[in-house]
């Protein structure tokens, strides 16, 4: 269900289960929310991540200075530690904005993974990577799958894929528009490993 106003100061210290959709501060959403910090563990399926899950593809959403520590794991698509999915990228209703955001837990899912966010369209900047990030493919110490501008992140964790498409920064970037600056201002200080893998992004078309 979608919230209305501003989601501010929230501190969550409980696990979250669910089968999809579910986030340490908003499962289902499109506020902004602003200086709030998960510390419980978020398990389930699709669409999880440490602050919010999922955003409906007529929507936006905006995540400032939020900070994710407990561990995310999914059994499928769009696990991240800040943000999961924002659904319909390809008809580019909505768009996400993500600020000066970090997370420090332990990210795991199949495609679509990331430290900050794990499939999106929109600006993700400032933000820090501290945890480890594990997927199948398209699994990037950011942003597993991008679709516009990610600038002034740096990744400092491990991000490994078991199959294909792994980045220090982006796993897949879907625009090659954003190829140049991607590459001259975010940093990667973590091991990547995979196939079509790359120190700031694993693969870009």
């Amino acid at each position: 269900k979608l919230m209305t106003g501003t989601i501010k100061n929230c501190y969550n210290y409980g696990t979250v289960k669910a089968r999809g959709q579910a986030g340490g501060i908003v499962g289902l959403g499109n506020k902004p929310v602003v200086d709030c910090v998960n510390y419980g563990d978020v398990n389930g399926t699709w669409a999880l991540a440490g602050i919010v899950g999922y955003t409906k593809n007529d929507a936006s959403i905006t995540i400032i200075n939020c900070v994710n520590n407990g561990n995310i794991t999914g059994s499928s698509t769009a696990i991240g530690g800040i943000f999961g999915l924002l659904d319909g990228n390809t008809s580019a209703k909505g768009t996400a904005k993500i600020t000066g955001c970090t997370n420090n837990g332990n990210v795991k899912g199949s495609w679509g993974v990331g430290g900050i966010a794990a499939d999106t369209i929109g600006l993700i900047s400032e933000c820090v990577n501290n945890g480890e990030i594990t997927a199948s493919g398209e699994v990037g110490g950011i942003v597993g799958k991008a679709y516009e501008r990610v600038t002034g992140c740096t990744n400092n964790g491990r991000v490994a894929a078991i199959q294909d498409m792994a980045g220090g920064i982006v796993g897949h970037l879907h625009v090659t528009t954003y190829i140049d600056e991607i590459n001259t201002t975010n940093e990667n200080y973590g091991v990547v490993e995979g196939q079509n893998s790359g120190s700031i992004i694993g693969k870009a078309n």
